[in-house]
């Protein structure tokens, strides 16, 4: 769930980070599902996290091909306008 509690964000089956906008009340309601973007998991579970803002994603990546001694760091920066 992002910080703002507006929407919640998981990997789908897929592999597609997806994005549901919620609201509640008396009752809970979600809205249509969107498909952000692709991406695997760097091991067996698939920790990111959202920016406060609820507009960036943080997600560690795996680099098996280069050198161990490496942390690489994907940002997507403004990932719902480029959806548009």
């Amino acid at each position: 769930m992002t910080r703002a509690g507006l929407e919640i964000t998981y990997r789908n089956d897929k592999g597609y980070t997806t994005s549901v906008e919620i609201s509640t009340g008396p009752a809970l309601v979600l809205g249509p599902r969107k498909s952000l973007f692709p991406w695997t998991p760097a091991g067996v579970r698939a920790y990111y996290e959202v920016s406060p803002d609820g507009e960036r994603f943080l997600i560690p990546e795996s680099a098996p091909d280069r050198a161990r001694d490496r942390l690489e760091i994907t940002v997507v920066v403004n990932g719902f306008a480029e959806m548009k």
